[in-house]
């Protein structure tokens, strides 16, 4: 079975598509457990860059810092089997109350 950073990494970056005058790039911070998909326009004269999805391992939980899709993160890691008690929801408001552990 994958490990924690692996599920997350895997769910963010599939929300990687390249379209409608946008070329997404994947980043990863691997020794912060961070992970997100970043739109990048075409023509930079025209719209701006922007981040598409991103979160991040506090501990044993994911928060999901940023959700623009209209298919929830949230949904697909929960779809990879990461428990709803275990996903933190930033990008809705939610306060994250963990911190530190592996």
């Amino acid at each position: 079975m994958d490990g924690l950073a692996e599920i997350v990494k895997r769910e963010v970056f599939a929300y990687a598509c390249d379209g409608w005058l946008m070329t997404d790039h994947t980043v990863a911070n691997e020794a912060q457990n961070l992970f997100a998909v970043l739109a990048i326009p075409e023509n930079p004269d025209e719209r701006k860059a922007h981040i598409v999805v991103m979160a991040h391992i506090d501990g044993d939980h994911v928060v999901v810092d940023i959700d623009i899709t209209d298919r929830p993160l949230s949904l697909a890691l929960q779809d990879a089997g990461i428990p709803r008690e275990k996903i933190v929801l930033a990008h809705m408001g939610r306060r994250v109350t963990v911190t530190g552990g592996d």
